[in-house]
């Protein structure tokens, strides 16, 4: 008889520890969920700074499953230079890129090798010509806004304005 006292003994004991345990299991269950609430909070807060902040959308897992279309390859005569290769890789990533990443895509979509700092060198002579544009916070490179009608072509659409030479007349006299 001794021993099943004993037995109802450690089953009361077992049964109020695992009330215990429960107890603690809602208690820090609760915490998790309010812990999840503010860090769901803080990601959109530093969405919406980065945002403000002119940075790029972090790319997910989801972005690198979609593989890059196959390139077709210039049309008969067409030579491509690095220049469109470099706008054809933007263009057909869609986002910003830092010449690393553009440098990798070419690579990849061209299957050519290009010295190591052609890309780097060719995105700033593009920038410089106004083909691209840089983001001067994160180093990337994207392709300019469609500007429509309104966008200048090569040979200058907008009514020339000539250019002054020598000194410039400002009111009260010249400089």
């Amino acid at each position: 008889m001794e021993d099943s006292k004993l037995i109802e003994r450690r089953k009361a004991e077992l049964e109020a520890s695992n009330d215990r345990l429960l107890t603690d299991i809602d208690r820090c269950q609760r915490h998790i969920d309010q812990n999840n609430e503010e860090l769901v909070e803080l990601a959109k807060v530093l969405e919406t700074l980065d945002r403000l902040r002119g940075a790029r959308r972090k790319r997910t897992k989801q972005d690198d499953a979609v593989p890059p279309p196959r390139f077709e390859g210039p049309r008969a005569g067409e030579k491509m230079t690095v220049g469109s290769m470099i706008k054809e890789v933007l263009l057909r990533q869609g986002q910003p890129l830092r010449p690393p990443e553009i440098d990798r895509y070419a690579r990849e979509l061209f299957q050519r090798d290009f010295h190591p700092k052609q890309i780097g060198k060719e995105c700033c002579r593009l920038f410089n010509e106004g083909a691209l544009l840089k983001d001067d916070y994160t180093n990337e490179y994207s392709l300019p806004p469609d500007w429509g009608s309104d966008r200048p072509s090569k040979e200058g659409s907008l009514p020339h304005q000539p250019t002054a030479k020598g000194r410039e007349a400002v009111p009260g006299g010249v400089i």
